[in-house]
């Protein structure tokens, strides 16, 4: 498996099958009583990284991030039920934030889906509890969205650090919304006069809410592009959303936040993953 170098420190492949694993960031070891992945390290990105190999390319199903949502939770089932437990009755979102698949290969869009040949998911949590479970949950080929069995090849990790000033890239898409003249929710784009305040607001609100503080300073520079998306968030529900690179500048624990626990709205539902670009692993820019 090909080990990936961040622009900034390069890092150790944790290769799923690899019996002890080193880490400049970390201890990462498998249990030889239980056969587990385990790490002693803090505000972790991991990468879950997917190679159809010699076999065929394997379908993505439209929406695949509902299933993937449920696969992150039915790794907590499995290894940490009490946090499972707790997070289903947290009152704001789960801390932890995913990518869509990001393609590596060659892919092909059908009418029931994306026909894929390699790529990587991202997730992020400054709990290390549940990097654990979703690695070993993968380890062990339960990596099912739809009806198809994803070709997991190994997971790798990175340090989550915060950044003051710096682009970045949205992994999935950010979504803000405001309620219209009738009470209902609608969806925000950034051409809306709404969308830049309420998305600073959130971020304020949910750091406020969560660590008992308000963040020093966040601003959005500069939206360098973004284009327009709908993405499924319930049997017949559909929000509309944005696809982005935007330029933030912020103190480095509102950076390290924002990537942890996403970017706007939804995050538990695969919203909002954000990258610095420069922290994105050169050849997958």
């Amino acid at each position: 498996m090909t080990t990936l170098q961040s622009s900034r420190h390069p890092f150790r492949s944790t290769h799923l099958y690899n019996p002890v694993l080193l880490s400049p960031y970390g201890v990462i070891y498998i249990s030889h009583h239980c056969g587990t992945v385990c790490w002693e390290v803090n505000e972790i990105r991991l990468y879950l990284i997917a190679d159809s190999g010699q076999q065929p390319r394997f379908q993505l199903p439209w929406n695949y991030h509902l299933s993937f949502q449920s696969f992150v939770y039915e790794a907590l089932d499995k290894y940490e039920p009490e946090l499972a437990a707790d997070l289903h009755q947290h009152p704001h979102a789960p801390p932890f934030s995913f990518s869509e698949f990001v393609h590596t290969g060659p892919y092909q869009a059908t009418d029931n889906g994306l026909m894929c040949e390699r790529g990587y998911w991202v997730l992020n949590s400054d709990d290390t509890r549940i990097l654990d479970a979703v690695a070993n949950h993968a380890r062990h080929h339960e990596l099912t969205l739809g009806h198809t069995e994803v070709p997991v090849e190994g997971v790798e990790m990175e340090p989550i650090e915060g950044v003051k000033s710096c682009k970045y890239r949205a992994m999935s898409p950010v979504y803000i919304s405001q309620h219209d003249e009738d009470g209902n929710r609608e969806g925000l784009l950034p051409c809306d006069g709404m969308w830049f305040s309420n998305l600073v607001d959130n971020v304020r609100n949910r750091i406020e809410a969560i660590r008992g503080q308000s963040p020093d300073e966040f601003v959005i520079d500069e939206i360098d592009w973004w284009k327009q998306k709908r993405l499924r968030v319930a049997e017949k529900g559909w929000v509309q959303c944005a696809r982005l690179g935007l330029e933030i500048r912020t103190d480095e624990e509102t950076s390290e936040f924002i990537q942890q626990e996403g970017l706007g709205e939804r995050s538990g539902l695969g919203f909002g993953c954000v990258m610095p670009v420069e922290h994105i692993p050169a050849e997958w820019r």
